[in-house]
């Protein structure tokens, strides 16, 4: 089911347009979803690396699994220009109360609050799952990645060194950030 996106969620007015929706993606939308990783691994900037995105992969990581993790995309005129998942950080079931958000919009569509907003979408469904953190995991460089995700209330929690290829002999630091949702049982 296809919706506009409520006030919590609205776009900069530049954006704004009446033909921007947000829907739960599944996955029979996993080549436009692929589509748009491999067009952020053209450009250097999919957190995944250079390559294109392995579909079989990314099956298994967006629609594999337990039924609490969840992926969305935003719509405009029938085209898909950015996407964001809750998936598993790791399948050790010690962790199901842990989830990563990963997010890609378009290189077109970047800079104008489409990751903001899937990104609090999918904060907001963690906490309707009761999930214990929120994890993303990001490149060392560029640093605005990690500036949205502070804005966001991620800390960093630690890094990889040298564990992104980048290129046939490049290789980055990666850096993990964390976000605790904190919870009250009724009647605390």
């Amino acid at each position: 089911m296809t919706r506009p996106l409520n006030d919590s969620t609205a776009l900069r007015p530049e954006d704004a347009r009446p033909s921007v929706t947000m829907r739960r993606l599944e996955a029979g939308d996993l080549e436009d979803i692929a589509a748009l990783c491999d067009e952020a691994a053209i450009a250097g900037a999919s957190p995944e690396g250079p390559a294109p995105m392995d579909r079989g992969y990314l099956r298994s990581r967006l629609f594999g699994g337990e039924a609490k993790f969840e992926a969305y995309g935003l719509y405009e005129g029938g085209r898909l220009i950015a996407w964001g998942a809750l998936a598993p950080h790791t399948y050790r079931p010690v962790y199901n109360v842990c989830a990563e958000i990963s997010l890609v919009v378009a290189t077109s569509r970047r800079r104008r609050g489409l990751g903001r907003r899937l990104a609090a979408h999918l904060l907001e469904r963690a906490h309707a799952h009761r999930l214990h953190t929120v994890l993303v995991v990001l490149p060392s460089e560029p640093t605005h990645p990690m500036a949205w995700a502070v804005r966001l209330g991620f800390v960093s929690v630690g890094g990889l060194s040298g564990a992104l290829q980048t290129g046939d002999d490049e290789w980055c630091d990666i850096v993990l950030m964390q976000k605790y949702l904190a919870y009250e049982e009724p009647g605390q």
